[in-house]
């Protein structure tokens, strides 16, 4: 059971403090949520990729994020508490597919010889159907970011760090958080003040002020692949990723199958 609010302050704690997410599960939600935070808390906040080289001096009373989970070797041996944000990868796909049809982020704009020298975004939008966008982005984008949360795509290193010091909470659950569950967890982890974070993720969240902005947040609802897959999509991606999806605690065999109508 959970201290009371005002004993859920660590003022001063050693130790570097990471957030990592993935693509489609509220990277720039929780970067807006973190960024204010620690401004709030007389803290740093700082984006890193893999290749930064952060100094031992700026990795204290700082929070470290990374949108892929992806943080600089030269941090493998740091004192290290971090929260992951992951999400149903069915539903990373939905996401994903509608995303990448408009979004102006230059590498979905650049000519792929895989694609015939189309873009991505080219390639998406000629597909026909919703269910094609789905099986497309099944194969490209969204297979890279489900090998990432599953196994940081191979990089044993660094699976190893995020196994060892992240806590992962589930985004569905975040986003649906209006009783503060999941962010006393996050304060636990972080040893930050619950007081300040909780109106923070409320004024920011789809179960406080915040409404989707049909950009980065399309919608709230989770397990939409309920109704947006159908039968044959379903089981295109089981045939792709139900592995992945036992491995994140989504499912536990292929049962979920049975929802889809013959």
């Amino acid at each position: 059971m959970f201290q009371k609010i005002k004993s859920l302050v660590w003022p001063g704690a050693n130790i570097t403090r990471c957030i990592g997410t993935y693509h489609k599960t509220g990277s720039v939600w929780l970067q807006g949520i973190f960024s204010e935070l620690a401004d709030e808390l007389g803290l740093q906040f700082t984006e890193v990729e893999i290749d930064t080289h952060l100094a031992p001096s700026a990795l204290s009373n700082a929070f470290i994020f990374n949108h892929s989970t992806r943080f600089p070797p030269t941090m493998y041996a740091e004192p290290v508490s971090g929260v992951r944000i992951i999400r149903d990868p069915r539903d990373m796909v939905i996401s994903a597919a509608h995303y990448h049809c408009w979004a102006p982020e230059p590498w979905l704009h650049a000519a792929q010889d895989l694609f015939g020298g189309k873009s991505y975004c080219e390639t998406i939008k000629s597909l026909d159907t919703a269910q094609e966008t789905y099986s497309f982005e099944m194969r490209n984008t969204t297979s890279y970011v489900i090998r990432q949360m599953v196994n940081s795509d191979g990089d044993t290193a660094l699976h190893n760090f995020v196994d060892k010091n992240f806590l992962t909470i589930r985004y569905e659950d975040l986003i649906t958080d209006a009783d503060l569950v999941e962010v006393k967890k996050i304060c636990r982890q972080l040893k930050i003040s619950l007081k300040k974070t909780s109106e923070i993720f409320f004024k920011k969240s789809l179960f406080g002020q915040q409404k989707p902005d049909g950009e980065h947040i399309r919608s709230g609802k989770t397990q939409q692949w309920k109704t947006a897959f159908t039968k044959s999509t379903a089981e295109d991606f089981a045939s792709l990723h139900q592995a992945s999806l036992e491995a994140l605690g989504y499912e536990t065999d292929a049962s979920w199958l049975d929802h889809f109508k013959n």
